[in-house]
């Protein structure tokens, strides 16, 4: 019975894939590939999802709402070199936030010729704990930042995909 489970999970590991479709986003300034059948998630529910003064304007997700990718286009001004100093910031904001957080990494890297920072971290959340991978970059001299997040039992079946959204993000 527990081999069977076993073989079942790894299984599903091994086989789970999310097919991926390209869309242009706001006000077709990116493009940006998202899970097929992804829709926007209501203003309701972005309030519930993302309590604050400031929830982002623009969140996609599965039927749950459980798995979401949001997109704020914030007033900060931004440039390609100051995407290293802001991943500085956002590092150091979320270890003040969420101190007993798990990092996994943080970089800057170079995606479709922009430069792109990025955090993975596991926080801690009163659903449980949540993966998050944070990708950022200038948008029209302004920061656009973008986050994945999944909760921790569903993330091994997700950071691939997570991976292949940033990594397919275009600047128009």
């Amino acid at each position: 019975m527990v081999l069977k489970f076993f073989i079942a999970s790894l299984l599903g590991t091994l086989f789970f894939q999310v097919e991926l479709e390209k869309r242009s986003l706001l006000d077709d300034k990116i493009e940006i590939l998202v899970p097929k059948g992804w829709k926007q998630m209501s203003e309701e529910h972005i309030k519930i999802k993302y309590p604050g003064a400031r929830p982002p304007k623009y969140v996609l997700s599965d039927v749950t709402g459980g798995i979401s990718l949001a997109f704020n286009h914030s007033e900060s001004r931004a440039t390609q070199e100051q995407i290293e100093a802001y991943k500085g910031v956002l590092k150091s904001t979320l270890t003040n936030a969420f101190p007993e957080a798990e990092w996994i990494k943080d970089s800057v890297t170079v995606i479709n010729g922009k430069k792109v920072g990025f955090c993975k971290v596991i926080t801690n959340a009163l659903s449980g704990r949540i993966y998050n991978q944070m990708f950022f970059t200038d948008l029209d001299g302004k920061l656009l930042i973008c986050s994945f997040n999944v909760v921790e039992n569903k993330m091994k079946d997700w950071k691939t995909t997570a991976d292949e959204i940033m990594n397919s993000l275009i600047i128009k």
